[in-house]
């Protein structure tokens, strides 16, 4: 088993690193999601200021992976490298597809095989969503390229395709992401206190659906765990009351959040992690890590917009639920359910890729329906 001191990294390809003119002994680091300055000690600068020199010019190599590891694995937590294959696995767990797999032929038969397709509210809200992009995008996660860099003993290294899963999302979430449209649009009802506080509800009320489920989402991962079932269960035991939280933000703004509509996508999302998270755990590792990835910002966007809008109150219970979260580290706690597996096959690393993908779709039609909601 590995665990993160033992892990090997490398950074991503949109990651760069640069000397800070300003300020001596300083490397900035750069990606199209995350830039922070890293300070480095006097007598390390040269190989720091070596290897940053080597990642402008894109001449890194092999022969600087002691480097790379040197200078990446004290901020490894954070969303900028791949976690290169293990040359040896210890791992106590085989994962394999399980039967009736979906049928992955595009993420809108993805879809219909995954959840049911019935005159349920969860067969509605599928349907529903169809007519967006999971029913009209292709698949864009190059899944040749992760199972050629996650090749390990015996078949694909799960923490490699792991890794390669948060760089496809992060990527993903940089094009299709409307949530910057949404808290824009939001703010703009400032002046007129009671669209904004229906708003405010409105989008706090998805992620109070998110919480509500969450329990027995995760507990649906747990006939599969195998000896991750203890790093599944304290994770379950760390969410538990978070709907009570930002249903009191929801109270706070004067509403019942049972009262507040749902958007199809947030039906149809909690449905494929359920589905995910029953099947394969690797996809269920991927899936709970876009989910608890963080912003890296000091305050919640959403938690900034209620207070800018005089929504004190709610403001401070998501604030809470954010302050919870940080606390707990839970930004890097699902690859800790990878640790006792051993390398899985083509086929397991495949549907898991693909199931995590098509969460991916769902999260971001989520961000644009919820935007049409208020629209409308």
């Amino acid at each position: 088993m590995a665990n993160a001191s033992q892990r090997r990294h490398w950074p991503y390809d949109e990651v760069t690193l640069s000397k800070d003119a300003g300020v001596p002994n300083r490397i900035l680091i750069s990606s199209p999601w995350l830039s922070l300055p890293v300070d480095v000690a006097p007598a390390h600068w040269e190989r720091a200021s070596k290897l940053a020199d080597s990642m402008k010019a894109g001449e890194l190599t092999p022969d600087q992976a002691l480097d790379v590891f040197w200078f990446f694995t004290p901020i490894s937590k954070l969303p900028l490298t791949y976690i290169l294959p293990r040359p040896e696995h210890t791992g106590s767990d085989t994962h394999t597809v399980l039967a009736n797999p979906p049928n992955f032929a595009s993420p809108k038969t993805a879809l219909e095989t995954t959840l049911p397709q019935t005159k349920s509210v969860v067969g509605a809200a599928t349907n529903a969503i169809l007519n967006g992009p999971v029913g009209t995008t292709p698949w864009s996660w190059d899944t040749e390229a992760a199972l050629e860099f996650s090749k390990a003993a015996g078949g694909h290294d799960p923490e490699t395709l792991f890794s390669v899963a948060r760089r496809f999302h992060l990527l993903n979430d940089i094009e299709w992401n409307q949530t910057a449209q949404l808290v824009e649009y939001v703010d703009s009802l400032k002046s007129e206190t009671e669209k904004f506080r229906k708003a405010g509800a409105l989008i706090a009320r998805q992620n109070h659906y998110i919480t509500e489920c969450c329990d027995s989402v995760l507990r649906s991962a747990l006939p599969i765990s195998k000896n991750a079932g203890g790093a599944v269960t304290e994770f379950i035991e760390a969410e538990a009351g978070h709907d009570k939280i930002v249903g009191r933000a929801i109270t706070e703004m004067g509403m019942n959040p049972q009262s507040v509509p749902l958007v199809d996508s947030v039906i149809v999302l909690m449905e494929v992690f359920r589905a995910a998270a029953a099947r394969n755990l690797l996809a269920f590792a991927m899936i709970t890590d876009i989910f608890e990835r963080s912003s890296y910002r000091e305050e919640d966007p959403l938690s900034e917009l209620l207070r800018e809008g005089g929504e004190i109150g709610a403001a401070k219970q998501m604030d809470i639920h954010r302050e919870i979260n940080d606390s707990g580290g839970h930004e890097n706690v699902a690859v800790e359910f990878l640790e006792f597996m051993n390398p899985v096959s083509s086929d397991y690393a495949v549907e898991a890729l693909r199931l995590a993908e098509l969460a991916t779709l769902v999260i971001h039609q989520l961000s644009a329906e919820t935007l049409a909601r208020l629209k409308t």
